[in-house]
């Protein structure tokens, strides 16, 4: 394997190359010693080139031995001339080269200095936009956790009266499949026994029914309308008082009689009711057990008239 390139081999490459009337470069001191990369020659030629100026300025450095022909010193003084000159030059070259790159470097480092002032102050007003921003972020944060725990108090409540909603709407639906297996049953029971009776009744109870419906009707109006409580309860007493005179009339019947035609005349009323007005019913379910009661009884005693 071949040795590595030392200091004297890049020196001696270079004064014969030098020596030659050309200028010492890397790649003709390579040339020069057949080898090296210009890694390892690189950083010798730059001592080379410091020691040159020294070197110069003794006569001796490149003189010729005693025993030379005087010829050869001849040629060996041109060569000395012409070494020396491009030297000079080289090394004038070297230095304008070196002045115009720190002119150049200097230009760039003044130019990076103001573009980093520049950044520097586009950084600080962006900061502070930026913690005007947080500021502000922080403010609007601490107002939406406030909404944030208004709104979930709100959502509880409105939960709350769903579900209060929901089990009342429950209530009512089981009342109302409880009535129709009611009505079914009654319906079965009675209907062999009022079969003779039944064209009547249905006349009757399609009267009643258009007219269960008009009261129906005028109630809910009335309780959108509370200024007309006054009315409704007149109302009320009129129909309380026609049901109980056909209670005294129908008193004279016999009393099983009378029950079994009540309890079917009820059951067909409110089946037809619960069929007509179920989606209304299931609208109000905010009304109370007690008004839903009373409301009942008074369709009932209204079923019962005449």
């Amino acid at each position: 394997m071949a040795s590595g390139i030392t200091e004297q081999d890049v020196f001696r490459a270079a004064d014969a190359i030098l020596l030659d009337g050309l200028r010492p470069t890397v790649e003709r001191v390579r040339q020069k010693i057949g080898r090296g990369s210009p890694n390892t020659v690189s950083p010798h030629l730059d001592v080379w080139f410091k020691g040159l100026g020294a070197r110069i300025h003794d006569p001796q450095a490149f003189a010729t031995s005693a025993t030379t022909p005087d010829p050869v010193s001849q040629v060996a003084g041109q060569l000395w001339q012409i070494a020396l000159t491009e030297a000079r030059t080289a090394l004038i070259d070297e230095f304008e080269l070196r002045s115009r790159q720190l002119v150049v470097a200097q230009d760039q480092l003044e130019t990076a200095r103001r573009a980093f002032a520049e950044e520097q102050a586009t950084l600080r007003a962006k900061g502070e936009a930026a913690a005007t921003a947080l500021t502000l972020a922080s403010v609007q944060l601490e107002e939406g956790r406030a909404r944030e725990v208004a709104n979930r108090k709100l959502i509880d409540e409105q939960r709350a009266r769903i579900s209060q909603i929901a089990r009342t709407a429950e209530h009512l639906q089981a009342q109302g499949d409880a009535l129709r297996q009611l009505a079914d049953q009654e319906r079965r029971e009675l209907i062999t026994q009022l079969d003779q009776q039944a064209r009547h009744w249905q006349l009757e109870i399609d009267r009643e029914r258009q007219a269960a419906k008009q009261t129906w009707q005028r109630q809910i109006d009335l309780e959108k309308q509370l200024a007309s409580l006054s009315e409704e309860r007149a109302a009320r007493l009129q129909a309380e008082e026609r049901a109980a005179k056909l209670q005294a009339d129908v008193a004279k019947l016999n009393l099983s009689l009378l029950e079994q035609e009540k309890t079917f005349a009820a059951m067909r009323e409110r089946a037809g009711l619960l069929e007509g007005a179920l989606d209304e019913a299931r609208r109000h379910v905010s009304i109370t057990q007690k008004r839903e009661l009373r409301g009942m009884r008074v369709r009932r005693t209204v079923v019962m008239r005449g």
